[in-house]
């Protein structure tokens, strides 16, 4: 039977888009330089078949049409020597993994495309940065250059696995993404044993990842986890569960009018498990984070958390996302139901009425602990001082309770009504030339009592200035007692307030 042979249009295809360099993501050497002697070019770039042009040829598809099989989709562009490599060693050179290798290669020419290539310079420099930690000259790519060299050199011990390094927080992480199916062995230490075996099989069942130091790990049938661990002996090897993007969009229900309020849409990734998934995202900038197991056949249970530090040195009138949070937890812990609904690419999976959270203590804690920053943000702005947040801050109830209430003062929301005096409000009058026209108001009236005195409050243990507080009594009879037959200018006596069906007692904070 005839080969399926590319021809020449082809084969310049395959060359140009990878900028004529081999596409092995370990090798890339350019394939094209002028030959001595002549005008002429000398050539080490082959067009490769991913799936063979005949027969019996490595990775050969039979059901793939003439059309197909000669087309640029089928080509990938090598030199010689990676292009025999491939058709030696057919079973370690998948389809799949070649046509990865392609795109990548393809995806790093565009990006090459009219940028200066590293020279041996940058090399130099790279070295010098890397043992000297004195960098000469900046070089906007080094970082970038130095994890491709170090992913390439630990791909090449093992072409079936993807590595992606990172350097975060002092640390280096290593994720390995098996590019196919693959088997190696894993060896446990024997005091470890019982504790992986649980918590691997909570990772099959449920996808719960998990770590294990990896002095306690070693692995047979792939160099690159024997490099890995044999250089890591105080590191942590983690195993992770399949994982899924995903968004969880959180609402609540009114327990009053069953009105349903949108909160926000919480990002993470879903883990994948075999009779079990499990979501876990943040919102709000990651200040807000939920973890949500998900099992059909069991009553969704929700853990929600703030973190607290991420606040901490900041003034409280401008705490990001404060206002939000507040809200959110007060009508939690005030009988609303969550209403949790799972999306994956923007259609809903699976939506879920959490039981009724207002009795978690949890819950209550930090709506209450919310409630207090909330009130200490209101008298801040009230009276013009900055508030800086500490997460760790304590208080007495009777603190808590006194800044709800000079809050709510201060918002005119401290308003008492007739049913809500124990006994008549009082207080020492100083007799004066106003006195008579006191003793004639018989019918109901309004009296106010103007405070002259400023007072000290107690914020996230900051003192602050509160002005005069005032009262205002709207229809109110008054009473004077004891009553003399003779009364002087600057004698006392006790005005009593005696509330009527429609009085109001409204405290306020003088202001300048």
């Amino acid at each position: 039977m005839a080969r399926d042979n590319f021809n020449t249009a082809t084969i310049l295809k395959l060359q140009k888009r990878v900028n004529s360099r081999c596409s092995k993501p370990t090798c890339r050497v350019p394939t094209h330089a002028p030959q001595k002697g002549s005008d002429g070019a000398i050539t080490i770039g082959v067009a490769a078949h991913i799936c063979a042009a005949s027969p019996g040829g490595p990775r050969y598809d039979n059901e793939m049409a003439t059309q197909d099989r000669k087309s640029v989709a089928n080509g990938i562009w090598l030199c010689s020597n990676c292009s025999a490599e491939i058709d030696r060693n057919p079973n370690d050179f998948s389809v799949a993994l070649l046509r990865e290798w392609k795109a990548q290669a393809e995806l790093k020419a565009t990006q090459e495309l009219g940028n200066k290539l590293p020279d041996a310079n940058d090399a130099q420099e790279l070295l010098i940065s890397a043992f000297s930690r004195n960098q000469k000259r900046f070089i906007p790519n080094a970082i970038h250059t130095m994890h491709n060299a170090s992913t390439s050199s630990l791909e090449s011990l093992d072409p079936r696995f993807k590595v992606i390094s990172q350097y975060i927080n002092g640390a280096t992480h290593f994720e390995i993404h098996a590019r196919e199916k693959t088997n190696i062995q894993m060896h446990i230490k024997a005091d470890e044993s019982v504790n992986f075996e649980d918590q691997l099989q909570k990772l099959q069942s449920q996808g719960k990842d998990f770590e294990i130091a990896c002095s306690a790990v070693s692995f047979t049938g792939s160099k690159l986890f024997e490099e890995i661990l044999s250089n890591q002996p105080a590191g942590v090897f983690k195993l992770k569960a399949p994982k899924k993007l995903a968004t969880v969009r959180l609402a609540l229900k009114s327990a009053i009018d069953n009105s349903v309020e949108y909160f926000e849409d919480i990002q993470g990734e879903l883990s994948i498990g075999s009779s079990e998934m499990s979501f876990a995202g943040y919102a709000c900038k990651k200040i807000f984070k939920l973890e949500m197991p998900l099992n059909l056949n069991k009553k969704t249970s929700v853990t929600m958390s703030i973190d607290l530090e991420s606040w901490q040195g900041i003034d409280v009138r401008v705490l990001p996302y404060l206002d939000r949070l507040f809200s959110f937890f007060d009508k939690l812990v005030t009988g609303s139901v969550l209403i949790a609904t799972l999306q994956i690419d923007g259609n809903d999976i699976y939506t879920s009425n959490t039981a009724d959270l207002s009795k978690i203590d949890f819950i209550k804690m930090l709506a209450s602990f919310l409630k207090y920053t909330k009130s200490a943000k209101t008298i801040a702005t009230f009276i013009n001082q900055p508030v800086l947040f500490i997460s760790d801050v304590s208080y007495s109830i009777d603190e808590y309770l006194n800044i709800l209430e000079i809050a709510r003062t201060i918002k005119g929301e401290s308003i008492f009504y007739e049913k809500d005096f124990n006994s008549y409000p009082s207080c020492q009058l100083t007799i004066d030339e106003n006195f008579s026209a006191l003793q004639k108001c018989t019918t109901p009236a309004e009296f106010k009592m103007i405070g002259s005195d400023s007072s000290k409050v107690n914020l996230f243990n900051q003192e602050g200035l509160l002005p005069p507080l005032c009262h205002t009594f709207e229809n109110v009879t008054l009473k004077l007692k004891p009553i003399k037959k003779k009364m002087s200018p600057g004698d006392q006596v006790k005005l009593i307030l005696i509330p009527t069906v429609s009085s109001r007692m409204i405290k306020y904070y003088l202001q300048n």
